[in-house]
């Protein structure tokens, strides 16, 4: 599925498997002055398998670029208002459940024309797995891992919705030149060199929860002539001598 430009907008997968275990629609065929059933509309997937999936977003001043379903031609007019009705029951909603997740070989790549320059941004080698989801929410067993360009790996670990939960979160070595342009949207600086390291942990239990992040910039450098005297005039000395203060013998700040 593409939108008017598929350079902005584009969905696609080389195969994709759903088996449907179960539907039910209560109250689908009942006569309209029947009450509306109480039962919930009730989903059951077996699993949901996709090989090779390709998405490209385009972020722009208005928000993320979608296709225009609507049909073409001037609008129809508006249908004259109907008399206020009484107030109805809530729906009661939806009963999914999904057994198996499983999504491979995936890319996103994302453009982004809000910030100057525009950041060209891709993750490749997506896979996506997980035992179990439901709604309402629970999901268990969920894996992610993904190669971000030019160089990085995220790799993501959750199971949440029960009494106890936990996630958690590993960035190795994420390239921070490529960021650059959300760097000079918001500060006087740019980013020339440096690497990204974040390992996160996180536990549920009940209302109460834990966590614990432990995070790595290596060999970071930062430009920007205005931005580093700005610096000086605030602290006294040079962002270059504050960075190598920050730095350990191995060029990392903790």
């Amino acid at each position: 599925m593409t939108g008017a430009d598929p350079r902005e907008f584009a969905v696609g997968s080389r195969s994709t498997d759903v088996t449907l275990d179960e539907l039910r629609l209560p109250g689908l065929l009942a006569a309209a002055d029947t009450p509306r059933p109480s039962a919930p509309i009730r989903l059951r997937v077996g699993r949901v398998r996709t090989a090779g999936a390709s998405v490209q977003l385009t972020r722009t001043a208005a928000g993320i670029v979608v296709p225009d379903f609507s049909p073409g031609g001037p609008p129809p007019p508006a249908p004259p208002p109907l008399p206020k009705a009484a107030a109805s029951a809530p729906s009661p909603g939806i009963d999914l459940s999904i057994k198996d997740i499983q999504f491979t070989g995936g890319t996103v790549r994302l453009a982004d024309r809000v910030v100057r320059p525009p950041y060209l941004g891709e993750v490749s080698h997506l896979e996506i797995t997980a035992r179990e989801f439901r709604w309402p929410f629970l999901l268990d067993g969920a894996h992610v891992t993904m190669a971000i360009a030019p160089r990085g790996t995220l790799d993501a670990e959750a199971s949440l919705g029960g009494p106890r939960g936990r996630t958690q979160l590993r960035i190795s070595d994420l390239a921070l030149p490529p960021l650059t342009p959300y760097a000079t949207a918001y500060s006087p600086y740019s980013v020339t060199k440096g690497a990204l390291t974040v390992n996160g942990r996180a536990t549920v239990t009940g209302a109460r929860y834990d966590t614990t992040t432990d995070l790595v910039v290596h060999d970071l450098a930062l430009g920007g002539a205005d931005g580093d005297s700005l610096f000086s005039q605030h602290f006294g000395i040079s962002l270059t001598v504050a960075l190598g203060l920050l730095r350990d013998l191995h060029g990392d700040i903790k």
